[in-house]
């Protein structure tokens, strides 16, 4: 839905707004889209046909798009919390090595 219909942010300052592609392309073309960042950033296991698209046009939704679309928020909430976790782990992993460089210096000009 965020392909056809877009992202309209509004007039809020730093948030940015997406175009609507429903009005451009045509089913075949929204679903190799929404496959394309599916598997890019999501589960590649999963895929949206162009009948998908053409019931979410219509305004109804299959079970396979429902689970589809929870799957990409889980997936895309997972990335950044792992992100977040690995960067935190950096940080400390590099303040541990500073401070293990500055004790053996000190160490060994005694």
């Amino acid at each position: 839905m965020t392909i056809l219909e877009g992202v309209k942010a509004g007039e809020v300052a730093g948030r940015q707004s997406m175009a609507a592609f429903g009005g451009w392309l045509d089913d075949g073309q929204v679903a190799a889209l929404a496959n394309y960042v599916t598997a890019r950033f999501g589960n590649p296991d999963l895929s949206v046909t162009a009948a998908d698209v053409r019931q979410m046009r219509a305004g109804t939704t299959t079970s396979q798009t429902i689970m589809i679309l929870a799957a990409q928020s889980l997936v895309a909430g997972a990335a950044v919390l792992m992100l977040g976790l690995l960067l935190l782990l950096a940080r400390r992993l590099r303040r541990g090595a500073t401070s293990a460089r500055l004790m053996f210096a000190h160490r060994d000009r005694r």
